[in-house]
């Protein structure tokens, strides 16, 4: 999703426009469609943020903060189900502060539609997890 060297603009230029690689945060980023932009931390990351960070791996993940814990934030893609726990303040480099789809900005702070699409992905997690669920077991099923 993002390289050393955007790394490097980030901390340096204060933002970066880059694209999405992966799904996890699909319907709302597109893969290689839609660009990010992508702010260096300015304030502290807060619930249903969309952040940038980085694994001990030295992977770079653009995951939503779903909720804020004593060992750190929890973070979960919005088309994943599995969260992971403890992602550590010192491993977030930016927070999404809105995105172009085609020519059109998305403002994540001002938009309506976008902050009713955070809602909704939040609310409805536990219908789409038990679906997900159903269909695994009916594609199971099938194979037999």
């Amino acid at each position: 999703m993002i390289n050393i060297k955007m790394e490097e603009q980030l901390e340096k230029e204060g933002k970066i426009l880059t694209l999405p690689v992966g799904d996890s945060m699909m319907p709302i980023l597109r893969y290689r469609q839609d660009a990010m932009l992508i702010e260096k931390l300015s304030r502290e990351p807060k619930i249903n943020d969309a952040v940038l960070y980085k694994r001990d791996s030295g992977q770079y993940v653009m995951h939503r903060i779903i909720a804020i814990k004593k060992d750190g934030y929890a973070i979960r893609g919005d088309n994943r189900y599995n969260i992971e726990y403890g992602v550590r303040r010192d491993q977030i480099l930016g927070i999404m502060s809105g995105f172009y789809r085609g020519e059109k900005f998305i403002d994540c702070e001002k938009n309506k539609g976008y902050k009713a699409y955070v809602f909704l992905m939040r609310v409805t997690l536990i219908p789409r997890h038990i679906i997900f669920f159903i269909k695994k077991a009916y594609r199971k099923i099938l194979k037999g």
